[in-house]
């Protein structure tokens, strides 16, 4: 299974002083993609014990789990409608499910931590743990809320393969948690092109396999979020 590194939410919280209106603050550690898909992915039973278990021991359910943070974007066509994907057998989980682009920050792409694009073993995680804990942990702020912003960018272009160039910058809508724990920070994007012209690049890339539209079945462009 592949084993590469993922952020842990650990939590988040709003904060404001005299010289900023407010600001959203994500506490974040390291995990990996096995530990998400071996604890927030557990059968029911196995994962009520986990959650009884972190209850018990710190007085958290979530203690136990992975808890990767994902990136979710909803995005929005120039003739206002917006796009989903069904999730293709391909996913580790809820396929079949529809949602917009996602994925995941990737923390092999901040400078300075160290860390590789898959774990080869168990010290290059506390490495990256040790980092981001350490008194520099600061030091890394910026570039991983630039690299949240830009995975919701990243997704967006690979799996309905768009230009970037037709892409609005990223807004933070809100987190959000699917029913097994799993955290998503959730971005809205528009778009220059239509639905049919976003629906027709989809469409010719995955014809030849381009991009990560393996990860999705098919595409659907309502013009209102109650439809």
């Amino acid at each position: 299974m592949f084993s590469g590194p993922k952020f842990r939410l650990a939590g988040c919280r709003w904060e404001t002083s005299p010289s900023c209106q407010g600001r959203l603050v994500f506490q974040l550690s390291i995990t990996e993609y096995k530990d998400l898909v071996g604890t927030n992915m557990l059968p029911q039973e196995e994962f009520a014990a986990l959650q009884a278990a972190g209850k018990e021991d710190y007085a958290d359910r979530w203690a136990y789990f992975s808890n990767a943070l994902g990136c979710d974007v909803l995005l929005e066509t120039s003739d206002g409608c917006f796009i989903f994907l069904e999730r293709s057998a391909a996913c580790s989980d809820f396929p079949k499910h529809y949602q917009g682009p996602s994925g995941h920050p990737e923390p092999h792409h901040i400078t300075g931590l160290g860390l590789a694009k898959k774990f080869e073993s168990a010290s290059e995680l506390q490495t990256g743990l040790s980092k981001l804990s350490g008194t520099n942990a600061a030091d890394f702020a910026k570039s991983i809320a630039d690299e949240l912003f830009a995975s919701a960018l990243d997704e967006t272009m690979e799996e309905l393969v768009i230009p970037g160039e037709t892409l609005s910058r990223p807004r933070l809508l809100g987190v959000m948690m699917d029913p097994r724990g799993k955290p998503d920070a959730l971005f809205y994007i528009k778009t220059s092109l239509t639905s049919s012209k976003v629906r027709e690049a989809y469409l010719a890339a995955k014809r030849i396999g381009k991009g990560e539209t393996w990860e999705s079945n098919c595409i659907v462009s309502p013009s209102s979020l109650s439809e």
